[in-house]
């Protein structure tokens, strides 16, 4: 199963002028059976965790993260741009995406993230993490408990190593394909 989903990656990734990574199975034309494999792929692996709430950036990690959430059988939280977006009083970061080629903010509204819950961090991709730390920056604020990371695509071990400066097991960050990139190309990672 998952070396369909590392073909389907490759096959469908580019290198963005910025030195970011575009998927295309998961951000331009979009998969939906790739979408609905991988989900029920990191829901699996974190079903044990039982996870209360799926959170996601708006941004990207919108498409999996739904079905992750279907599959778990959960709410999802989406981290909106926009605090507009957001109702109440807010928990914001600002974030670097290097899929995005920018610095963005992302918003909850504290009544929607409860220190009862158990979150499940899920994106499409992860390469510098600064999106995914800024997330469980967000979580830990509300006082809730960060139960794993869940993303598609593990560009490079940048992200994970930002996730451990902040406590976060490695145990506890999946991702179903890891890539190098080589030059202007992206090549499934020995790891």
């Amino acid at each position: 199963m998952a070396g369909s989903l590392a073909d389907k990656v490759l096959r469908s990734a580019r290198m963005l002028s910025h030195g970011g990574i575009e998927v295309g199975v998961l951000r331009r034309r979009i998969d939906t059976a790739f979408l609905r494999e991988a989900g029920k792929l990191l829901a699996d692996r974190f079903r044990a965790d039982s996870p209360t709430l799926v959170l996601a950036p708006v941004i990207s990690g919108l498409t999996v993260a739904t079905t992750t959430a279907m599959d778990l059988e959960v709410p999802l939280l989406l981290a909106r741009k926009e605090s507009s977006d957001v109702r109440g009083f807010v928990i914001h970061r600002s974030a670097y995406s290097s899929s995005e080629g920018m610095v963005f903010d992302l918003h909850v509204a504290r009544e929607d993230l409860l220190p009862s819950d158990r979150v499940l961090i899920v994106d499409d991709m992860i390469q510098h993490g600064q999106t995914t730390a800024a997330l469980v920056e967000m979580v830990r604020e509300a006082k809730a408990q960060v139960v794993g990371v869940a993303v598609v695509v593990e560009a490079t071990a940048m992200g994970r190593h930002k996730l451990a400066s902040l406590g976060l097991p490695d145990a506890k960050i999946v991702s179903l394909v890891k890539v190098d990139i080589q030059g202007n190309t992206l090549v499934l990672s020995a790891s």
